[in-house]
């Protein structure tokens, strides 16, 4: 049984922009995710990086008002934070970890696929799953799966390694 598809992948938030409702200017373009895989949740968006003196530009995700097909809203201008503000925040743009390219594997050593972008809840950013390639040709036949990975999975270097039986793979629905 795979979980109900109240879900979007991180791709689709990428290049959206982010609109302040109280003035309806628009504060920046989200360029990443920034997540933390072991919670599985979403912790900020990057609408700017960061250099030596000025800090990345970044809003927390409890600071996202709304996931809109075409922009993200925030109340206003004032949740866009500079991550030198916080040592919190620093640490947060600094130390960001993807998952993507990461192997995705079986106990038994049976591989399921690379991992290409996050499948998450947009009112929680609550991370549920990721979107698999199994190589372009493959891809080109049939398309990624969904892939909803157990809590208990074990995140290495470059793997993640999920009990045998565990993982509730789909091909993604057309459309």
């Amino acid at each position: 049984m795979t979980p109900e598809r109240n879900f979007i992948k991180g791709r689709k938030l990428t290049g959206l922009p982010v609109i302040a409702l109280d003035m309806g200017s628009e504060l920046g373009e989200v360029k990443e995710i920034i997540y933390e895989p072991r919670e599985q949740k979403i912790l900020a968006v990057l609408l700017e990086e960061g250099g030596w003196i000025k800090g990345a530009k970044i809003v927390t995700w409890q600071d996202l008002q709304h996931i809109g097909e075409d922009a993200v809203t925030v109340k206003g201008s004032e949740v866009v934070l500079d991550s030198n503000s916080q040592k919190d925040l620093q640490e947060l743009c600094r130390d960001r970890v993807s998952l993507k390219g990461f192997k995705v594997l079986t106990e038994k050593g049976a591989e399921l696929g690379i991992i290409e972008d996050i499948l998450f809840n947009p009112s929680t950013g609550e991370i549920v799953g990721y979107e698999l390639s199994r190589g372009l040709v493959q891809d080109l036949l049939d398309g990624r799966w969904e892939a909803f990975l157990p809590d208990n999975m074990v995140i290495g270097d470059n793997t993640v390694l999920i009990p045998e039986g565990q993982a509730q793979i789909s091909q993604p629905e057309s459309g």
